[in-house]
């Protein structure tokens, strides 16, 4: 499903990959506990179970997987993140790192029990979700646990939002270390919109909403 979007972003994140985990260290107390309570509900979430982690980057989020996930089956489109998740994670019998991208989860793996994306839900055009969640969830054994993590808004933060006219998605304007400017989509959304997405879907679901982060955790049936 790969087309001028994701390959845009592909780049983009493959060029960031080595300065990548510097938001997680971004010095605000509120941000930083919010990062702790995201770690905490990864760890107790996925207590034993077969997880497929999407768009798993430089393997961050993965570690509070491994606390206590029985497998990981961890994909990521750029192969620069992978090489750092994977290096990270070499001697780990555990986790299995493949390279493609999060629309179409791998079919030669049995059905997951669990699956987990962190700061991707904000990359899918609007249009694509409920394609995307409907393929995700061909890949999920009966009563899956799935988590969404992703950014709320903050004015300021992240670089400049970019609005089209005619277009419901947004982007941001963002720069890296090394120079070098992106033109990223990334959309999002209010409670009342998770709530109209993931609704559709369950109805065993909590959803938080944070000051700087959101969390959607739910059971699919």
């Amino acid at each position: 499903m790969a087309n001028h979007l994701d390959n845009v972003l592909n780049v983009y994140y493959s060029k960031r990959a080595k300065e990548y985990e510097k938001i997680y260290n971004r010095p605000n107390k509120v941000r930083l506990q919010e990062q702790e309570l995201i770690a905490e509900y990864i760890k107790k979430s996925f207590k034993n179970r077969y997880v497929l982690e999407l768009a798993c980057g430089t393997g961050y989020w993965t570690k509070y997987l491994l606390k206590n996930a029985y497998k990981i089956v961890a994909v990521d489109a750029s192969s620069e993140m992978l090489k750092i998740a994977s290096s990270r994670y070499s001697n780990n019998p555990s986790i299995n790192f493949l390279q493609m991208d999060a629309y179409n989860p791998p079919k030669t793996f049995p059905p997951f029990s669990g699956a987990m994306a962190c700061f991707w839900f904000s990359h899918i055009p609007k249009k694509q979700i409920h394609r995307f969640l409907k393929v995700l969830h061909t890949r999920l054994a009966p009563a899956s646990f799935v988590l969404f993590v992703d950014n709320v808004y903050r004015k300021g933060l992240g670089g400049k939002i970019i609005v089209k006219k005619g277009r419901k998605d947004t982007w941001k304007q963002r720069r890296l270390d090394r120079g070098g400017n992106y033109e990223i989509l990334k959309n999002y959304y209010n409670k009342d919109d998770l709530e109209r997405i993931f609704f559709k879907y369950t109805n065993k679901i909590e959803i938080q909403y944070l000051s700087h982060f959101w969390l959607v955790g739910y059971f699919y049936y």
